[in-house]
């Protein structure tokens, strides 16, 4: 069955669909299927988003679960919610409702200690907001994380802000603050390894792929970033491992944890998991060397781009290269 979907044209469809491999199958070679989730992402709205549950409407869960998909505990195989379909859904809505619906979206975004569903999609749209702010770079708050600093421990100061970030903890806090800069990059969907080797430092790579076991966005030489709005969100081990082999294994590999400000005061130095999520015994010798860093995004910045609804700045490339934002 469905032998005859092309291989190329089923991965395209599953990373901007989502994963629901039946639907992608029976539909990969229909154009208006994704005529009809770009014209779905162009008439929604923020309220039908937080109203989205499994009571929806027949004609309000059509539309909205083309959008927005179940999220599933991995272990327990229990549903908590709602999560978007794919980057490509979260990346289209974000730049919709922050043009659309700028004054919602952010006091969506501040408030604090949402649960359920609510924390599943203020996390979500935090990482497409952090993800579009770090890539136009700037000067951000920051603190270096160092397992097992005391609080208020002395030492580095100087030498930390010289080298434009610092600070460290895995219990407690380290208060010294430093300023993060980071160059304005142009952000780049990758799909494949090879997608990376030839990428510039002027490059702010992200995986196509939901379900990429990666960091969430990476930059040559040696910078990582992953957006949370958790207090505690332990690294995948596998995932760094895999991200220094792309970015070639380069010398004091960085981490940045991206925080809201109501969780950057308690955020501590991160273990790393396997993929039970539990930590792990023993680390793998590549990631000795990974420096992990606290930074901090609030809500003033202005994404120029989505602002103006210029919607024409988000293309896909061909699947022979890797898929661009600008």
């Amino acid at each position: 069955m469905y032998q005859d979907r092309p291989v190329d044209v089923v991965k395209e469809c599953y990373s901007r669909w989502g994963g629901i491999p039946r639907y992608v199958l029976r539909h990969a070679t229909s154009k208006a299927r994704q005529k009809e989730l770009d014209a779905t992402i162009a008439v929604s709205s923020f309220d039908a988003i937080l109203r989205a549950s499994v009571e929806s409407s027949s004609a309000e869960c059509d539309a909205v679960h083309l959008l927005l998909h179940f999220r599933v505990h991995p272990e327990r195989f229990s549903h908590e919610g709602f999560d978007f379909a794919s980057k490509y859904v979260a990346e289209k809505v974000f730049r919709l409702l922050y043009a659309r619906h700028w004054v919602e979206l952010m006091g969506f975004l501040a408030i604090p200690n949402q649960v359920g569903g609510r924390a599943v999609y203020r996390g979500a749209l935090f990482e497409r907001y952090a993800h579009a702010v770090l890539s136009q770079g700037g000067e951000f708050q920051g603190r270096r994380l160092v397992r097992g600093q005391k609080k208020g421990a002395e030492g580095g100061e100087h030498a930390s802000k010289a080298e434009g970030v610092v600070g460290e903890s895995e219990g407690a806090i380290n208060n010294e603050e430093i300023c993060v800069s980071l160059p304005a990059r142009e952000t780049v969907f990758f799909k494949r390894d090879e997608d990376v080797t030839d990428v510039d430092p002027s490059t702010y790579l992200q995986p196509a792929s939901s379900n990429a076991i990666l960091v969430d966005a990476m930059a040559k030489p040696n910078d990582m970033f992953q957006p949370t709005c958790e207090r505690v969100h332990p690294c995948k081990q596998a995932g760094l491992v895999e991200a220094l082999n792309l970015l070639g294994n380069p010398a004091a590999p960085r981490l940045y944890f991206v925080v809201p400000p109501d969780v950057y005061d308690d955020f501590t130095y991160q273990n790393c998991h396997g993929s039970g999520r539990k930590k792990v015994k023993h680390e793998d010798d590549t990631l000795d060397e990974v420096e992990q860093y606290v930074i901090k995004v609030n809500y003033a910045h202005e994404i120029r781009a989505a602002k103006k609804g210029d919607e024409s700045r988000v293309r896909f490339v061909p699947r022979r290269k890797a898929m661009k934002v600008v």
